[in-house]
């Protein structure tokens, strides 16, 4: 019998050593049709079902409905396989000097590609279902036989080694049958082929699928893998982050660098669930001559090519192991818009400031001059001026003046340029013997000049002119073939978001950095560079860096090689700002994303120069308050019958449980032992109570009778359908920012819901807090409108801004708010605030907690509810990552790097500042969550010795009362190494971000209280200590705490009042949620609170 198999895959997106199969209905997977199915297999975190037929199988995979729970109990290194096998700590690359020690000013950026994977879609969820890979594979006679197809000599030598190692068998007991069909089983059916895997593992996790179910169940399976259920670990972009110390000689005194970017190849998805991932040496899986050249090349333009005194650089990439591809175009592009950047900050002509640290290499200076002095580039060096950027000034003759003192036609063209520049190992050189990888014998060099125009009406950029020049260190190598101009044209074109229109035969389709569909402009034209043997004595340059002409003998052509179309991304956004004063930081530089940056500065540069008039709009939105006294209600809106659930499809009621889920509607919504979304939750404010809604569809006390337009009217504006005004703690103030769709879906998803009858207390503030006066309120402080992306920003920054600004409302808590109650502004935007008596942190640069918060550390925080460096999810917060637990990990990582942008305690200056202690740093918590226990160690470690003076002269407290309360009710939890994992994890005190807080609330709220509900059952549970420790003892402990772990801070004053007035203050317990199979919400069967 040939028997069929499928695996279920953890969510998309998320990690294999995050996810644990609960709640497998092994009986409900059998279900009709019992006879077909064969097995259900489970092995460690893989899941999988052998049945008759392969629509059998799958539609059992379908009813296992295994629930997939974070893993939070901390784990060794060998069991990193949801990392992706990734290093507790970057690699160092590069160290000279002290980056730390240099003064001036400082700039940090962070530049970002797009991967391929990125591209494919595979992280916005939306995978098209078709086959991508099969496998079949058979036990007999204690040998493995595997077939499968679409599998190259490099991968086949990777799927053997996995295959031995996650069946446990010697390496020749494994064959692998590459294409076609094997005697016994085959691969392919009349008419079925591979669609093409969408990356280099999918064949590889199809076999490994296949041998493991064949070795569960005795019999030959076969195995088809689906485009949707490819496992994609860091389906994420290159990001690079620089920052520099500026110098107004040098440009730049010392240089951090820090270079992340996926890994291009993985373990099979079975290994990693299995645990067995670990026992692979890598060089079987992603160690070949073809990933170590790649390796190699990336670790060597990860590294900028200039010399700097102060320079560290580090990537999170382990040796031998290939990134993705894209990784290198990333390198380049990030240095070389960082030294523009830095050029243009301190009045430096960009190519100047290149040759000033390119003493080092001569070969490259003169490079450089080379193309400078074909360009005819004009040295610049006046700073930005004050204005958006260094925008062109406008010419007396209508036209452009360009900087560089060319003539430019009269049109309202945007004229630039840009320099850009590049060096980087050639790895298909063979260099001489004993020659240094990164010798001049096996080096490769390029150097762009791009002029372009852009058209402030469309954002259209043209391209009219690159200048680009070659080196490589083999001196017999043929010039540039013709291919290489096409090369140069192709790579332009797909940078600016266009299809390539190349006459002739060199025509090629470029890589995954647009994948625009716009028409192609006019071709541009491309000088290549013939070196000359000495510089013209009239060019400006000549002069200034006549010390490196004529250091080099050059050939009469420079040749081509895999650095020629490297600066080209760099060289086109350089121009772009030299023309419009925008910075783009990641590709492509498409028409759309041109004119929003645009517009977007037309309308800032309007609001600076309609400034004058702002006084008059404050006195009518007073005066609209007054009016509003008059005329307090606003029209109703005539109610409707309830729609019909039916009318909504699937996708857009899914579409709304996660908006639902984002904006943790529930939670507001729902009383205390109540129903869900049927309201009446009492949330205090300064000035009362105020009761939620009842949000079901009931027609008489809930929003059945609400049509489209009153839902979005509350939503956006705040009025309700009747027409009275809703107080914001509702926070519609942030709700106004969802899109259309996203709105409508949470519209149909609330509608589908069951109603439930359910009144709520009507709501009574104290004057002068009336409705009527909300009017003025609303004009004052409400914002209204959708997200407006940010065109300077990346896509996934985007995405995570208008995730936490918009339905995740986040201001909301972690915003101070002024004495009207509106959120603050500016740089008061999360920078803390207070809930319910617990303190809602600062999320931002004001942040109080001892170690800065990473996008990684903020991702695992928001999975799971756990940081290893900062604590658990607690109290209000609790219920909000059982939320987040809902939506697809890159919505989770978006609003990571979104918030780990606020803080530049995040870039690449907290690694450098934290390098000369790796091993007990607090900074090694932005790699991987697999590390943070490890880390979070060791940075207790170096806080001991850090405050040792600090705890000298806290003696009395750190011996007293609260020190025996501490060993007697909470060491057994929370001493690190000290005492058995008895359950859950063990938050270490000293990085607690309560223990260093202004305020003690939080930990009175959970010394009192416990965790009753955490974010998930495997954090573990705290009891509560309410009814134990009197207000004293809990005084005590508190001072001890604050000693100890955080010696450095005042201590906290008028602590046991505190604790007396927040025993007083009734504690809300987040209503617990369960959803059945169709997304429905219910009261969960222990219902307490």
């Amino acid at each position: 019998m040939r028997a069929r198999g499928w695996a279920a895959s953890p969510p998309a997106g998320d990690s294999g050593a995050g996810a644990w199969a609960q709640g497998l209905a092994r009986a409900a997977a059998r279900g009709d049709g019992a006879d077909d199915v064969v097995a259900v297999a489970v092995r460690g975190r893989f899941v999988g079902v052998v049945a008759v037929t392969e629509s059998a199988a799958a539609h059992a995979a379908d009813r296992l409905r295994a629930q997939w729970a974070a893993q939070h109990t901390v784990h060794d290194a060998a069991d990193d396989e949801g990392n992706g096998g990734k290093p507790s700590a970057p690699r160092v690359l590069a160290r000279s000097g002290d980056v730390a020690s240099p003064s001036g000013a400082s700039l940090a950026r962070s530049y970002r590609w797009p991967t391929g994977q990125r591209a494919a879609g595979v992280s916005d969820g939306r995978a098209e279902q078709r086959p991508a890979a099969h496998a079949a594979a058979q036990l007999r006679d204690g040998q493995v036989d595997v077939w499968v197809g679409g599998m190259n000599d490099a991968d086949a030598v990777r799927c053997h080694a996995e295959i031995a190692v996650l069946l446990g068998v010697p390496g020749d007991a494994v064959r692998i049958h590459r294409g076609g069909e094997g005697d016994a089983v085959p691969i392919h059916r009349r008419g079925e082929e591979d669609a093409g895997p969408r990356d280099s593992t999918a064949a590889r996790d199809a076999a490994a699928d296949a041998a493991l179910l064949a070795q569960a169940t005795g019999q030959a399976v076969r195995v088809t893998l689906m485009t949707a259920d490819l496992y994609m670990p860091f389906a994420q972009d290159c990001v690079v982050s620089v920052e520099g110390k500026l110098a107004a000689l040098d440009g730049l005194s010392a240089c951090t660098v820090a270079a992340s970017a996926p890994w291009a190849h993985r373990p099979a998805q079975a290994l990693m669930l299995t645990g067995m991932a670990a026992s692979i040496d890598p060089d079987h899986w992603a160690g070949d001559t073809a990933c170590r050249d790649v390796a190699d090349m990336g670790d060597a333009t990860a590294v900028p090519p200039y010399s700097f005194g102060n320079l560290y650089a580090t990537r999170d990439t382990p040796a031998r192991v290939a990134t993705a591809p894209e990784a290198v175009l990333c390198h380049v592009f990030a240095h070389e818009s960082y030294m523009d950047e830095v050029a243009r900050s301190v009045g430096i002509d960009p190519v100047v400031l290149r040759l000033r640290h390119l003493q080092a290499d001569p070969r490259g200076a003169a490079l450089v001059l080379s193309v400078a002095e074909r360009a005819q580039w004009r040295p610049r060096h006046a700073p930005l001026d004050g204005r958006a950027g260094d925008a062109p000034a406008p010419s007396p003759k209508g036209g452009t003046a360009a900087k560089d003192g060319r003539t430019v036609p009269g049109d309202d063209k945007l004229r630039g340029r840009g320099f850009a520049y590049a060096r980087v190992p050639d790895a298909a050189t063979e260099a001489a013997p004993g020659a240094a990888l990164d010798s001049d014998a096996c080096a490769a060099w390029s150097a762009w000049v791009a002029d372009i125009e852009v058209d402030p009406a469309n954002g259209q950029v043209a391209v009219t002119r690159l200048v680009v020049g070659q080196d490589i260190g083999a001196m017999q190598q043929a010039p540039i073939p013709p291919a290489g101009r096409a090369d140069i044209i192709a790579a332009t074109h797909a940078l600016l978001g266009e299809r390539p229109a190349i006459d002739g035969a060199g025509a090629r389709s470029s890589p995954a950095q647009g994948g625009g569909q716009l028409a192609a402009r006019a071709t541009p034209i491309v000088d290549l560079v013939p070196r000359p043997a000495a510089l013209s004595a009239t060019w400006p340059l000549s002069t200034a860096s006549a010390s490196l002409a004529g250091t080099t003998s050059a050939p009469a052509l420079l040749v081509a090689g895999p650095a020629l179309t490297l600066p080209a991304a760099a060289a086109l956004a350089n121009a772009i700002h030299d023309a419009t004063g925008i910075r783009l930081r990641e590709p492509p530089f498409s028409a759309e994303r041109v004119h929003a940056a645009l517009q977007e500065r037309a309308r800032r540069a309007m609001r600076r120069t309609r400034a004058w008039w702002l006084g008059a709009v404050a006195a009518l939105a007073a005066s609209a308050g007054v009016v509003a006294t008059i005329l307090p209600w606003r029209a109703p809106i005539a109610p409707v019958d309830p729609p019909d659930p039916t009318l909504y499809s699937q996708a857009t009621l899914a579409r709304g449980r996660l908006v639902a889920a984002a904006g943790n509607c529930v939670v507001c919504h729902t009383a205390q032992d109540g129903t869900p979304n049927a309201g009446g939750r009492a949330m205090e404010t300064p000035f009362g109570a105020v009761y939620s809604t009842n949000i079901t569809p009931d027609t008489r006390t809930g929003i059945g009778q609400w049509s489209y337009a009153a839902f979005e009217r509350a939503m956006r504006q705040g009025i309700s359908r009747d027409g009275h005004h809703l107080y914001p703690v509702f926070p519609y103030t942030s709700f106004t920012r969802l899109s259309d769709a996203d709105m409508q879906a949470l519209y149909a998803y609330l509608m589908a819901q069951p109603p439930v009858a359910s009144a709520v207390p009507p709501t009574r503030l104290r004057f002068p807090y009336a409705r009527p006066l909300m009017a003025a309120w609303n004009a004052w402080f409400l914002d209204a409108g959708s997200y407006r992306p940010d065109p300077t920003q990346s896509t996934v920054w985007n995405r995570g801004a208008y995730l936490v600004q918009g339905a995740g409302h986040c201001g909301a808590c972690h915003t101070p708010r002024n004495a009207a109650g509106a959120e603050k502004k500016g740089a008061a935007f999360l920078s803390g605030g207070m809930v319910d008596g617990w303190e809602a942190p600062a999320l931002n640069a004001q942040s109080k907690a001892p170690v800065p918060w990473t996008e990684e550390a903020l991702y695992t925080y928001l999975r799971t509810g756990f940081s290893a460096a900062h604590g658990v999810a607690a109290g209000p917060m609790a219920p909000v990552v059982r939320q987040l637990a809902l939506l697809p990990p890159e919505d989770v990582r978006a609003m990571a790097v979104y918030l780990a942008s606020l803080n530049p305690k995040t870039g690449a200056a907290a690694t450098a500042a934290t390098a000369p202690a790796a091993a007990t740093t607090v900074a090694a918590t932005a790699t991987a969550t697999a590390a943070a226990a490890t880390t979070a160690t060791a940075s207790v470690a170096a806080t001991a010795t850090r405050t040792a003076e600090a705890r000298d002269s806290m003696t009395g407290i750190l011996t007293g009362a609260g020190a025996q309360i501490y060993q007697g009710a909470c060491a057994a939890c929370h001493d690190q190494g000290a005492g058995p994992q008895w359950f859950g994890v063990k938050p270490a005190l000293p990085l607690n971000t309560s223990v260093h807080s202004a305020s003690p609330d939080n930990l009175i709220q959970v010394i009192l209280n416990g965790v009753p509900r955490p974010a998930s059952p495997e954090l573990g549970y705290m009891p509560a200590y309410k009814d134990v420790l009197g207000d004293a003892q809990v005084a005590e402990l508190l001072h001890y705490l604050r000693a100890a772990y955080a010696p450095d801070q005042p201590a906290w004053q008028d602590v046991q009042g505190r604790v007396a007035r927040l025993r007083a203050t009734p504690y809300h317990y987040a209503h617990a949620v369960r959803e059945d199979a169709g997304g429905n919400t219910g009261a969960s069967a222990d219902g307490g609170h």
